[in-house]
């Protein structure tokens, strides 16, 4: 038999506000939505479309979730499952969601950082006056400065 992998990564905001509760067993269930947005490019125009996904996590994952609040924007990963149910209508109806293993809050992707206000400009740094060292000391090395990330240019 092959291995499956069912593994699933969400980027968006949260819907509402977290609820929780505890089943039978005493464990903790907490339930939510997150709006994840995409936009594509239908012949000369520009569409953007919101998808909906509930999320549900239990235990430790579900006190992380719990953190969060609505509108927050957050990074889910966790395993797509399905239920089935009947309506009020007596429908046999299908249900997705998502069972979050691990939540994490989500950076600003990189268009909307630029549109984020500029910070000031820092200031020029002084370089420190020497002071006067004792015979004994050490030479202290100064920390290496990390280079700046680079950013990918957009294909043509």
């Amino acid at each position: 038999m092959t291995p499956t992998v069912n593994r699933t990564e969400l980027v968006g905001n949260l819907g509402n506000a977290p609820t929780t509760r505890f089943n039978a067993a005493g464990t903790l269930i907490v339930t939510t939505s997150i709006a994840v947005h995409t936009s594509y490019r239908q012949g000369e125009t520009r569409k953007e479309r919101t998808d909906w996904f509930r999320l549900v996590a239990f235990g430790e994952a579900g006190e992380n979730l719990a953190h969060f609040a609505k509108g927050d924007r957050i990074r889910v990963v966790g395993r797509l499952q399905s239920s089935e149910y009947i309506d009020r209508e007596g429908q046999k109806r299908t249900s997705v969601e998502l069972v979050v293993l691990h939540s994490e809050p989500a950076p600003l992707p990189r268009k909307a950082e630029a549109e984020q206000p500029a910070e000031p400009a820092e200031q020029p740094v002084e370089e420190p006056v020497a002071e006067a060292v004792a015979e004994d000391a050490q030479p202290v090395e100064p920390e290496p400065v990390a280079a700046k990330p680079r950013r990918r240019r957009k294909a043509a």
